[in-house]
C-alpha cells in the first residue's frame, strides 16, 4: 500500500545507497556500497550532477570476504565530501582486513574504524554492506560451497536472526546470536 498523499513540501536532501556482490575468479567475493547525497542546487555551487541537484557525499566501499566470511581486504574511497579532511580518513578501512564476519563483527569494527578513525557515513555504509554481504553469501555462496568445498565450514555466522551454515552439504542450523 503506498503511503497517503502528502502535505505540500519541498524536497531537501536525497540518499541512495546501492551494494552489489560480485564472485571474483580466485573464489573470492567483492561486496561494494555506494552512497551518494544529493540536495536541491542553490547558485553558485559547483558539485552538481545536473542542473538542479548538489552532491554532498559520493562515497565507496569495497570488501573482499571469502567462504568463511573473512575480510580478505576493505578500500573506501571519497570522491566527493564536504571537508577536505573527509578523504583522509577513508585509508583507515584497510584495518578491516584480517577480522571475521561473526558475532562481534560490528564491536570490532567500529573499534577499529569508528568514532575519530572512521567516518559516520561509511560506518553507515559498512551496515548496509554487511545486509548486503550476507544476502549474497545465503543466496549465492551457499549453493555453490554446498558443490565445491570438500571439507567442513564450522560456525559461518550471518547477522539479524539469520541461519548459518555448518557442514559440506551446507545445512543450515538454528538462528545465530547478534553481530
Amino acid at each position: 500500500m503506498p503511503l497517503s498523499p502528502p502535505s505540500t513540501r519541498e524536497l531537501v536532501h536525497t540518499r541512495k545507497i546501492e551494494c552489489r556482490g560480485y564472485h571474483r575468479e580466485d573464489g573470492l567475493w567483492d561486496i561494494e556500497g555506494h552512497l551518494i547525497d544529493t540536495k536541491p542546487k542553490t547558485p553558485n555551487e559547483s558539485h552538481s550532477t545536473s542542473s538542479d541537484v548538489s552532491i554532498i557525499h559520493d562515497m565507496w566501499l569495497r570488501l573482499t570476504i571469502d567462504n568463511a566470511l573473512m575480510v580478505h581486504a576493505a578500500e573506501a574511497v571519497m570522491d566527493r565530501s564536504p571537508y577536505r579532511i573527509c578523504p583522509e580518513i577513508a585509508p583507515n578501512f584497510d584495518a578491516l582486513a584480517g577480522v571475521q564476519i561473526k558475532p562481534g563483527w560490528r564491536r570490532e569494527a567500529n573499534r577499529r574504524v569508528g568514532g575519530v578513525k572512521g567516518c559516520t557515513h561509511l560506518v553507515e555504509l559498512l551496515d548496509r554492506w554487511l545486509q548486503s554481504a550476507t544476502k549474497r553469501f545465503m543466496v549465492v555462496a551457499r549453493p555453490m560451497i554446498q558443490t565445491k568445498i570438500n571439507h567442513p565450514v564450522q560456525n559461518m555466522s550471518l547477522p539479524h536472526g539469520q541461519n548459518h551454515i555448518s557442514s559440506t552439504n551446507a545445512t543450515l542450523i538454528g538462528p545465530m546470536a547478534k553481530l
